[in-house]
């Protein structure tokens, strides 16, 4: 945890985040919304079989 706080606290932390971003493409975001919905949809229908 001292880890990431020291790097939340340290521009470096910011600048790594913001190539990052800086370099996802809109297909790269919108790729991974869709993923994301998808997962939760697999997980509540888990949820639900396992019930």
């Amino acid at each position: 945890m001292n880890l990431i706080n020291k790097i939340a606290d340290s521009d470096e932390g910011i600048m790594a985040a913001e190539k990052i971003v800086k370099k996802m493409s809109k297909a790269d975001n919108n790729w991974y919304i869709q993923n994301s919905i998808w997962v939760a949809k697999r997980d509540e229908a888990a949820r639900k079989a396992a019930a």
